[in-house]
């Protein structure tokens, strides 16, 4: 996935879905990636270890792709606002037929 520099990506959710792409041997064809538990005391070393340093490669802690998932899962979850508002997602729903 490559981001232009001009678009304000957190430098954490870049890394983490970058890494999730690029993880041999299967990346995102491994089975159920944001289905399957991560491993919860991995995913808080990984997000220490972050937050201690941005520039640290994510990959150099974990090569499980099951605690980037999760971790990734667990940046959206704590965002103060979700990413498509109510109203959008209710439209999205009647769309879809849902």
């Amino acid at each position: 996935m490559v981001i232009p520099p001009q678009r304000n990506i957190p430098d954490f959710l870049e890394q983490c879905v970058n890494a999730i792409e690029g993880m041999s041997p299967n990346g995102m064809e491994s089975e159920g990636i944001y289905r399957i538990p991560a491993n919860q005391e991995e995913m808080i070393n990984l997000i220490n270890k972050f937050e201690a340093d941005s520039s640290v490669h994510l990959t150099h802690h974990t090569q499980n792709i099951y605690t980037l998932a999760g971790t990734l899962k667990c940046f959206f979850q704590k965002l103060p606002d979700p990413l498509i508002s109510e109203e959008s997602a209710a439209n999205l729903l009647k769309i879809t037929g849902k």
